[in-house]
């Protein structure tokens, strides 16, 4: 005990000089050190001066020890564990109406958001409390749009479709002030970006977004993923969209076709796993539905399941033909069925073992 307390003096001793003469070392970390070797200290003297059990200072040593363990605790859970209020949950209590509108599609850099994340908000330097939450909840860093029900063009999964990460590395790599028209092609109205300040702020495209559903009387059909990435960066750059086909991948052989005619789309409808609407059209027309082409996605058209194609690069496209159309595009993926009828064995199994056995 004499050894370890030497041992924490030593510690202690070591830490604060560093704190002061190495001003690059994390502060968290010294002050880390500083109360591990200042804790371990007052039990290793705790325990040499422990009395015997049939000494009437027992209850006070025992007094003593619990209350300097009760302020370990105290202590940690203030000033250590980070902690938030319940309130940060709730959307009334910030008013992130009044920043990104209800509707509304945001994105993120990839720079931004680390910046944001690890420089400003969730650092690991300190392990202080010295987060502003109001700060932290409106800036709608990941996932707090979630909160919001406000839609994000970032994905922060660990594994997203190759596709999508291809595109979002190609959006990144393109310099801030050129950025919009791609911005608007994925639905994008809002951009959540960091200030001269460090802090962040909300700046709403100067071009108007594209809608999820998209008519296009022209198509350009290309053979492979590749080929429908740099065909779609292309047309984007080229502006004009109004003008331009969509990029179908196909694996037989099409000839790019365009057709004379307009359409119109009304009873729209949509949640998360679901969009349904109705079109009228008098010439054959493509759609694009702006959503990421992710294995599970269906589409229905007069009740039929009708198979969809990737359309330019990252989204979904599908073929009407002329008249009117009722289209419902939803989320019905195989490894839900999959899962429902392991589930269905697994109970099934149960029974039979618990009953017989």
């Amino acid at each position: 005990a004499r050894l370890g307390a030497a041992g924490f003096v030593a510690v202690l001793i070591g830490a604060g000089l560093a704190s002061l003469m190495l001003p690059g070392l994390k502060p968290g970390l010294m002050r880390g050190f500083m109360i591990f070797a200042g804790l371990g200290m007052a039990f290793c003297i705790l325990f040499l001066t422990m009395p015997a059990e049939e000494s009437s200072k027992r209850p006070l040593w025992v007094s003593i020890v619990v209350m300097i363990v009760s302020c370990d605790l105290v202590s940690a859970n203030l000033f250590s564990n980070p902690y938030i209020s319940s309130n940060f949950y709730r959307s009334d209590e910030f008013n992130v109406e009044s920043l990104v509108r209800i509707g509304s599609r945001i994105f993120i850099s990839s720079k931004d958001e680390y910046d944001l994340k690890f420089n400003k908000y969730l650092r690991f330097s300190d392990t202080r409390n010295t987060l502003e939450f109001s700060d932290v909840r409106k800036s709608q860093i990941p996932n707090l749009n979630l909160l919001d029900g406000i839609d994000s063009a970032n994905n922060f999964d660990p594994f997203v479709p190759a596709r999508y990460n291809t595109w979002m590395q190609a959006v990144n790599a393109i310099p801030a002030d050129e950025r919009d028209p791609y911005l608007a092609f994925m639905g994008v109205d809002t951009v959540i970006q960091q200030n001269d300040s460090g802090d962040s702020e909300i700046k709403s495209l100067t071009i108007d977004k594209e809608e999820i559903i998209e008519v296009f009387t022209c198509m350009q059909p290309v053979s492979n993923a590749q080929e429908a990435l740099n065909a779609t960066l292309n047309k984007i750059h080229a502006g004009d969209n109004s003008e331009q086909c969509i990029i179908i991948e196909a694996s037989d052989v099409l000839m790019a076709v365009r057709y004379a005619g307009k359409a119109e789309i009304s009873a729209f409808e949509k949640d998360y796993k679901r969009i349904k609407f109705r079109i009228d059209s008098n010439s054959p027309i493509w759609l694009r539905i702006g959503i990421t082409w992710y294995p599970g996605w269906h589409v229905k058209i007069d009740g039929i399941k009708t198979p969809a194609t990737h359309a330019d690069y990252i989204f979904s496209g599908v073929y009407l033909s002329e008249g009117s159309h009722e289209v419902i595009y939803y989320y019905q993926p195989v490894s839900l069925w999959i899962g429902v009828g392991m589930t269905v064995v697994g109970m099934i199994v149960t029974i039979f073992f618990g009953w017989y056995c």
